[in-house]
């Protein structure tokens, strides 16, 4: 499957996670107790907005010394084989105590300057202030002070955090509210992707296009509880969704706060 384009990665980062768990949920491809990390895991810089990225993953551990240390190299080869931006799902083994930091200021800046946006991690950040002001956002359990003996164990494998597997290239958003991972695929005719593309590029605010797997050949539009199918794109039928739909959420955003990358 072909990542998202620029565009469709900036309407995602455009609208709320919660907004997009709605969206999920209306298709029924998975129960509704699922699919999301649970409260352990906390925004801690909310006036950064909505984090979005393909998950390159990682299991830390700071108790006691490592055995063997792990090539940075190695690991960022790894993590090289997923598409950017990267969300850094970490997953530490000792949690719900975590002991070490992974996460400061240094570690930011490098794993930004890679093409990540921000952690989701179990573990503890640090060097918040700093780490804030370099705009890559933190999702944590915890604040702590110290590195300890903060190494990796394991990288390139599923992860659980908060209460959450998650797997290499798997498509995170993550705000304020928590992070949820979308689910996507293609299998809709070029013709008809192409027409949906003309659609959201002529008119973007407030409108997210990203296909799914397990829709087979149907087209789906949805607006919280509302949901619209097709098997083929009609312009009328979109035009009429998007004018009953848009802007009339419970979130109640101005249509300013909803343009694409803002």
């Amino acid at each position: 499957m072909e990542p998202l384009t620029a565009e469709e990665l900036a309407a995602l980062r455009a609208i709320s996670t919660p907004t997009v768990c709605n969206a999920v949920e209306t298709f029924d491809v998975r129960p509704r107790n699922q699919g999301f990390m649970d409260s352990t895991i906390t925004c801690r810089f909310p006036e950064l907005g909505p984090a979005i990225g393909y998950a390159v993953t990682a299991k830390i551990s700071a108790a006691e010394p490592p055995g063997v240390e792990m090539p940075h190299a190695e690991v960022w080869a790894e993590f090289a084989r997923i598409p950017k931006p990267w969300l850094v799902v970490i997953e530490d083994l000792e949690y719900p105590n975590p002991v070490g930091s992974f996460w400061g200021e240094v570690n930011a800046g490098v794993y930004k300057a890679l093409g990540a946006v921000g952690t989701v991690t179990n573990g503890g950040v640090r060097d918040l202030d700093e780490v804030r002001a370099l705009g890559f956002q933190f999702l944590a359990s915890a604040a702590i002070v110290s590195h300890a003996y903060i190494h990796l164990v394991d990288f390139g494998t599923a992860v659980k955090v908060g209460g959450l597997l998650v797997n290499p290239g798997d498509l995170v958003h993550a705000d304020k509210h928590g992070a949820i991972v979308i689910q996507y695929g293609d299998k809709v005719s070029k013709a008809d992707i192409s027409k949906i593309s003309g659609f959201y590029q002529s008119d973007p605010n407030a409108l997210v296009v990203a296909p799914l797997p397990k829709l087979g050949n149907k087209i789906a539009l949805t607006a919280w509880t509302h949901l619209g199918t097709c098997t083929r794109f009609s312009e009328s039928a979109f035009k009429g969704f998007r004018s009953a739909y848009r802007y009339k959420g419970p979130e109640h955003f101005p249509p300013a706060a909803l343009n694409p990358g803002e």
